[in-house]
Order: structure tokens, then sequence, then C-alpha cells
């Protein structure tokens, strides 16, 4: 007797990998949101509550699982959407910070462009790579060296990309320090005349 198995995504799509792609779709579209004080609240909430409702999602698709477990590929793929979902709500509050306290414009809202192509690609690489790596299971992208791969592909892109953000963000402080130097110069030169005979004391009759 010959007994053949084969494996069925069909539930598993519709169930949990459908959702979750919505869940990061929903996620990254933070970013397409504008930086006027009425979406600074939609903003952040959304980001973080969406982030809440996948941890929903996840909870159901490990309850799915027999009891007691090992960690499998659906709580990494679970732990790498979560991830996402938290580097886009850091990246959120940062373009924000810049915008609202650092008073750079310019630069926040071209961070915000960016990050509208960038995180979606962030989320497609990283689910490929799992997904890849799912499917043979074995080698050098095993289950062990995809946990560790994957928190440190997230922290090395937030960090870099802070970092050069970082730069920029000094640029352009500098640059609006000068010039409100120059304007504060010449409005000076302006009142200065102006200024010196006004304290002039009047001239006897």
């Amino acid at each position: 007797m010959e007994i053949e198995v084969s494996r069925s995504l069909s539930r598993f799509t519709q169930s949990f990998l459908l959702p979750a792609i919505l869940y990061l779709s929903i996620s990254c579209a933070v970013f397409w949101l504008p930086f006027s004080p009425t979406f600074v609240t939609p903003r952040l909430v959304l980001s973080v509550f969406i982030l809440l409702v996948f941890a929903q999602l996840a909870f159901t698709a490990n309850a799915e699982l027999p009891s007691g477990a090992p960690y499998n590929w659906v709580d990494l793929m679970c732990f790498t959407i979560q991830l996402q979902m938290f580097t886009v709500v850091c990246l959120n509050i940062f373009t924000e910070w810049a915008y609202h306290t650092m008073k750079c414009p310019i630069t926040a809202v071209h961070i915000s462009n960016e990050l509208q192509i960038i995180t979606p690609m962030l989320a497609m690489v990283s689910m490929t790579t799992i997904m890849a790596a799912g499917m043979t299971r074995e080698g050098v992208m095993n289950l062990q060296a995809m946990t560790v791969l994957m928190p440190v592909l997230f922290l090395v892109f937030l960090l870099t990309y802070m970092t050069c953000c970082g730069s920029t963000l000094n640029a352009e402080l500098a640059r609006s320090q000068q010039r409100e130097k120059m304007t504060a110069q010449q409005y000076g030169d302006s009142m200065g005349p102006l200024a010196s005979s006004e304290s002039l004391s009047p001239a006897p009759p």
C-alpha cells in the first residue's frame, strides 16, 4: 500500500496570508496621509491600531496549532509582520516629530514620500524570503537562521535609514538657521538708521 500526502495552502492563504497582506497594506498606507494637524491623530492611531488587530490574527493562527507545538514558520511569519508594523510605527513617529517639532517640513514630506515605496518593498522582500525559505526548510536559510536574520534585517534598515534622514534634517536646520540669521540682519540694517534718528534728542528751539 502506498499513501501519497500533499499539503494544500488554500485554507492557510484564505484565513491568514491574505488578511496579513491586507493588514500590511493598511499599515504602510499611513504615509499617504498628509501632515496637516487634522491627520496627526489618524496617522498615529492607524499605525498602532492595525498592529493590535494583527496580534489577534496571530493569536488565532497560533490557536489552530496543536498544544505544545514548537516554534515554526507561521510563528516566524507573524513575528516578521509585527516587526514590519513596529518599524512603520517608529518611522511614522519620526516623520511627525521632524515635521511638527523640528520644523523641517521639506525633509519630513520627502521622507514620507520615500516611505510610501520603501515600506511596501521591505514587506515584500521579508515575506518573499520567508516563503522561499519555508519551501526548502533545510540548508543555510533554515528556521533558526531566519529567526536571527529577520530582526537583524529590520534593525539594520531602521538604524541606517534614520541615520541618513538625521543628516538631512541637520542640513535643513542649518539652512533654516542661516536664513533666519540673514533675515534678522536685513531687518536690522533697514531699521538701523530709523532707530538711530528716532533716538536723537530734539533740537532746541
